[in-house]
């Protein structure tokens, strides 16, 4: 009853979700793939809550503090108790049990970190998507080393403190999609353009 009204739509819900970093643009992919039925969900993310990034994620002010993998945590329990899930304060451990039925979403800010994860999904068969956002740019890819394709300036100190909750958000849908299997190419707009 819960799901009957996405029961006709092409929507292939993954079974189980790993999503690493859970800021802006993980913190609503994973809320998103919870809503949308994910059995199982692992949130990997040593972060806490800061009141910077109320701005762009659906943390409450009385999360500011918490570790972002609970408060997440709480906040789909509270919405789907049936969901197992599993936070970890920590980065991305080698231990993190994934096979050909996962689907990992990657939201780190970190190339090396990307492409140290996308090697381990590889290798265990899971599926891999990418998802950022710079304030201007979403972008979605299965490949870490192409998702910015030079769109972003490494001397430019602004990159990655420019944010808001349209493009987190939109970086965060475009990664369910992604998950659900309704989109498969790589995509990067910028946001005015969409």
């Amino acid at each position: 009853m819960l799901y009957q009204r996405q029961e006709k739509l092409d929507i292939k819900v993954p079974k189980k979700l790993v999503t690493v970093g859970v800021g802006g643009a993980g913190s609503w992919a994973t809320l998103f793939c919870a809503l949308c039925g994910t059995a199982e969900i692992t949130m990997i993310d040593p972060d806490t809550i800061e009141v910077s990034n109320l701005n762009r994620t659906p943390y409450a002010a009385s999360d500011v503090g918490r570790l972002k993998v609970d408060a997440l945590s709480d906040m789909i329990a509270d919405r789907r108790g049936d969901t197992v899930l599993i936070p970890l304060a920590d980065v991305f451990p080698s231990l993190v049990d994934i096979d050909i039925n996962t689907v990992v979403i990657d939201a780190t800010d970190d190339i090396d970190t990307q492409k140290e994860i996308f090697d381990y999904v590889n290798k265990r068969g899971a599926r891999y998507i990418r998802i950022g956002y710079n304030g201007h740019m979403v972008s979605v890819s299965s490949d870490p080393t192409v998702v910015w394709s030079g769109e972003e300036d490494p001397d430019d100190d602004t990159y990655g403190t420019q944010s808001w909750v349209g493009s987190s958000a939109l970086a965060g849908l475009l990664g369910l999609l992604y998950a659900a299997k309704m989109k498969d190419e790589r995509y990067a707009k910028e946001v005015s353009e969409i």
